[in-house]
This record gives structure tokens, sequence and C-alpha cells, in this order.
């Protein structure tokens, strides 16, 4: 798909950056965002109450799981740029106005999350209360 902006072919680069899009947010998006919502809902925290150890896994393991999408959208913002935008078209951005597009979406992203209750410790906790279930 990265190689596709720089060839001489206005088809490519569209072509597989589509065909990677749709199962990308077909599954990968829509599950970074699905997953918390089931896990952190008042019947996933029941589950989670059944076995704590695999609730505490889950939580843990997304938390990993959203950091590295982020690396992944990151990733493709940057191929998409780099080997589309800036060759075929001569898109210049300043790096101060990305830095401050990503800190903006991530400030969403994660308010969001938060009023989903990912990041407040399990109710149902053995011990004293762990943020993330981990510290």
């Amino acid at each position: 798909m990265g190689f596709g902006g720089y060839v001489d072919d206005g088809f490519t680069f569209p072509f597989y950056w589509i065909a990677h899009a749709i199962p990308a947010v077909g599954g990968y998006t829509t599950c970074t965002f699905l997953i918390p919502m089931a896990r952190f809902s008042e019947t996933g925290e029941a589950c989670a109450a059944l076995a704590r150890v695999v609730g505490s896994a889950v939580q843990a393991v997304y938390i990993l799981h959203a950091g590295l999408y982020w690396c992944y959208v990151g990733n493709m913002v940057s191929v998409t740029y780099f080997a589309f935008l800036k060759p075929t078209f001569g898109v210049t951005f300043k790096a101060s106005i990305c830095v401050g597009l990503l800190v903006l979406v991530e400030a969403v992203v994660f308010g969001a999350l938060a009023q989903y209750g990912v990041f407040a410790p399990s109710p149902g906790a053995a011990g004293p209360k762990k943020l993330f279930g981990m510290f």
C-alpha cells in the first residue's frame, strides 16, 4: 500500500488504501470502541466479578490494545501522508499542527473512554483499589 503512492499510477494507492480500510474500520477500529463499552457496562462488570483474574486481564489487555491501536493509526496517517499526499499533491503540514490534532483526537477518545469507566478500578477487586486493575 505504501509503495503504491510512489508509482505513476493514480489507482494503486487509493485502491489498496480502501481495500485495507474496509476491514480495518469494520474490525479493528470497531472492536477498539465496542470492547470497553461491553466490558465496563453493568453486565460486563458482573461477568468480570465472576472470574476476577480474567476480568482484570481483559482490562489490562484492552489498555495495551488501545495504546497499540494509536500506534497503528499514527502509522496509517504517516503512510498516507508520506506515500501519497506529499508526493502526489505536494501537501505539507507544520509539525505543530499535526501534534495539536493528535492531542485533540486523543483527548476526545480518552474522555469518551473515561465516561464508560475504563480507567476506574474494578468495584469487586480484592484488596486496595488498583488503577487499571494492575497498579
